[in-house]
């Protein structure tokens, strides 16, 4: 019997593909900084919209 031939990709890896489909000039690493800022961003400013979580937070 073979195995079945896995064809699954990776949430990651298929937005990648997208990326590099819609943008196949940009390299890989100017792909991976245009990624993480608006993340660390958009999670300092739902701390700073509510600071009543952070602290609670800190209590614990």
């Amino acid at each position: 019997m073979h195995k079945p031939v896995v064809r699954k990709k990776s949430l990651e890896q298929l937005l990648k593909d997208d990326r590099r489909r819609a943008n196949p000039t940009r390299k890989r690493t100017t792909d991976r900084q245009q990624i993480d800022p608006p993340m660390i961003h958009r999670r300092s400013t739902n701390e700073r919209a509510n600071p009543s979580a952070l602290t609670e937070d800190s209590r614990q």
